[in-house]
């Protein structure tokens, strides 16, 4: 036997699905919108730089390159090596020297795959068990017009760059690069070998 009570909840949960089965199915929620941080897709965003390399910012390494080692010479000059990314031994590297926004020299001056331009070696110094930490060096080095243009890096507890010029086995300037330095060469041959 039913009671009033009841019945009038029986009839007020015919009415919610009566209701429900005439307005149809919910609307779906409006998609969302572009965020405002992400680039409209007509804009491509830049791959991020690899992790070792370096701000390129102050140097000689153009749009669209890598920068991998800058320092502050004599005179104001800037010494930048710069790749296209990734960077491997078939890869161009390019070294350019001079006032910033005026390389006086740039090797190569079209790209040339790494292991073709550069020559690489690297070595560590150990003083034995009783001396300082042992000391990495790294020196990459070319050839041009016979004169040969090499760069020492050392590192240890401190490290330093340096320019060295020679011709005929005659050096004709050692140049310290340490002013500002940024980067490692080391990188550099772990990548190109």
């Amino acid at each position: 036997m039913s009671t009033p009570l009841s019945r009038c909840a029986t009839l007020t949960v015919l009415t919610g699905l009566l209701s429900l089965a005439c307005a149809g199915p919910p609307e779906a929620p409006p998609a969302p919108g572009p965020s405002v941080e992400e680039p409209p897709p007509s804009v491509p965003t830049p791959p991020d730089p690899p992790l070792d390399a370096i701000s390129a910012e102050g140097t000689h390494c153009t749009e669209g390159e890598t920068a991998w080692l800058s320092c502050t010479s004599t005179k104001s000059r800037v010494l930048s090596l710069c790749s296209t990314t990734p960077f491997g031994p078939e890869d161009p590297l390019f070294y350019r020297f001079g006032p910033l926004g005026a390389p006086e020299l740039t090797y190569p001056e079209s790209p040339v795959p790494f292991s073709d331009a550069f020559g690489w070696d690297t070595r560590e110094v150990w003083y034995g068990p009783s001396g300082p930490p042992p000391l990495q060096e790294s020196e990459l080095s070319f050839s041009r017009e016979q004169v040969t243009y090499s760069l020492r890096m050392s590192e240890g507890q401190d490290i330093t760059l340096q320019i060295n010029v020679a011709k005929g086995g005659e050096v004709l300037a050692t140049l310290p690069c340490s002013d500002g330095l940024r980067g490692t060469l080391a990188v550099l041959g772990r990548a190109a070998l």
